[in-house]
């Protein structure tokens, strides 16, 4: 009874408590507290960034010639970028100018 009243879910193996993101679709998962999450990634990208020697981009082709979600730092900060796919010219002229 308490399974029908969404009080619990069944599992296989098992039950489990039912909590307000299980079973939510990635696309709308993805968006829960979407601005603390941003503000975490950039907190961290920082503090790697300003406490590494080196920085380094990996990135494969999929990123290239679109905007970012979130904005972790300046292209002049990266020392190398590795890709899995050679880049359009005007991208590697951009990088050449800046790494």
């Amino acid at each position: 009874m308490i399974g029908l009243n969404g009080l619990i879910n069944r599992y296989h193996g098992g039950a489990g408590i039912a909590t307000s993101t299980e079973n939510v679709a990635y696309t709308k998962r993805k968006m829960l507290c979407f601005k603390k999450k941003q503000k975490i990634a950039k907190m961290v990208a920082r503090a790697i960034i300003d406490n590494f020697r080196k920085v380094f981009l990996v990135a494969d082709h999929t990123k290239f010639g679109r905007n970012a979600m979130v904005r972790l730092g300046n292209i002049t900060e990266i020392d190398a970028l590795f890709t899995d796919q050679t880049l359009p010219s005007v991208l590697t002229e951009v990088i050449n100018k800046y790494i």
